[in-house]
């Protein structure tokens, strides 16, 4: 950065930052940082025609064994500023390369001697050498520039045509990535619609299981009921039959008495019966007393059928009947304590049971 505020002539700036550039322990203790430090201050000194704080720093450069003959030429050329022409001429003969600086050095001496004839000479020669650095320079500049241009222009067509590659390259890409989208995207929709359609079959399949069950269930429970009418009215037939044996014997009420006692007998102690009326609310009420039995696997046969009458809907009366109870209170307490057990057990099957007592 301070070199190049010093090649636009901006040498204040560039002494500023080249002063603090050389307050760093890093600058100060590397001698070729540090040469090119004090070089680049020296210059931009002369720049601001300090003379007299430049000399020290091309003193330090030109007792160094990397002194070059630019810097002998600028210390004789501050040494001739101040007025000491016999230092400018010791500094003039170790310049070993005669540039710019130094021959300009040179024809000062020569002015500051009133030697105008070889000052003159010198001054043409520094010409010279400007004129040709400037002719190099210059023929460099238009045969780099010519170059330049025929390698920008290899450049530009080499960029045109990998422009026009990748333009290709991404729309083969570009429809690549589409076909296979679409290819995922039809995938996907005719392997929904398998899913569906053998959703649609299963749905099928379990509705006709289930028709097929329900007409299972049906033709079950038209066969109870067949079964449970005809029971009915066998008994009714059983009753009209004694009744018409009898109805003129004054032992009538007494046989009709002992075929109702028979019946009553007959549901309350048989397991065949029980089990025919347990089967017959398994069909109106699906599995109640499958699943009551199974809930309570280890209650008297009696709380089995407390809650059997119940579901039928029969009176306490009707029911202690059946259960051979001493009274109705007997009838009630072991209701009561059904009901207890029944509280225990979950909301779902408790609220089942509960409502049929």
């Amino acid at each position: 950065m301070a070199q190049s505020l010093h090649n636009i002539a901006k040498y204040h700036e560039s002494l500023e930052v080249s002063l603090e550039l050389l307050k760093s322990p890093s600058i100060s203790d590397e001698p070729h940082f540090k040469e090119a430090l004090y070089r680049l201050i020296g210059k931009s000194l002369i720049g601001v025609d300090d003379y007299s704080k430049a000399l020290p720093f091309f003193e330090y450069l030109c007792s160094t064994p990397n002194a070059t003959s630019s810097d002998f030429a600028f210390l004789g050329d501050i040494h001739l500023k101040n007025g000491n022409l016999r230092k400018a001429k010791t500094a003039l003969e170790k310049v070993t390369e005669y540039d710019v600086a130094a021959t300009s050095l040179k024809a000062e001496i020569y002015f500051y001697e009133k030697d105008y004839i070889n000052a003159y000479n010198t001054l043409e020669k520094t010409r010279q050498i400007t004129d040709q650095y400037f002719g190099n320079s210059i023929t460099s500049k238009i045969t780099g520039t010519v170059e330049d241009f025929y390698k920008y222009e290899q450049a530009l067509a080499d960029a045109e045509l990998k422009k026009s590659r990748a333009i290709r390259y991404s729309i083969l890409i570009v429809s690549s990535l589409i076909i296979i989208v679409l290819l995922i995207i039809f995938y996907y929709y005719r392997r929904n619609k398998l899913v569906q359609l053998e959703h649609s079959i299963m749905i099928a399949e379990e509705l006709k299981k289930l028709l097929t069950d329900n007409n299972s269930k049906y033709n079950r429970a038209e066969t109870s009921i067949k079964t449970l009418l005809s029971s009915r009215y066998e008994t009714l037939d059983k009753l009209c039959n004694t009744y018409y044996e009898y109805h003129d014997s004054p032992k009538m009420t007494k046989h009709i008495s002992d075929e109702i006692i028979a019946m009553i007998e007959q549901i309350a102690s048989e397991p065949d019966k029980i089990k025919e009326i347990e089967d017959a609310i398994n069909l109106y009420e699906p599995e109640l007393m499958t699943n009551f039995r199974a809930d309570f696997p280890n209650m008297k046969d009696e709380d089995y059928k407390l809650f059997m009458f119940s579901v039928l809907g029969l009176s306490i009366n009707t029911i202690s009947i059946f259960l051979n109870a001493p009274n109705l209170r007997s009838v009630y307490n072991r209701k009561a304590r059904l009901k207890d057990k029944i509280q225990r057990l979950d909301e779902t099957k408790r609220k089942r049971y509960l409502d049929f007592m």
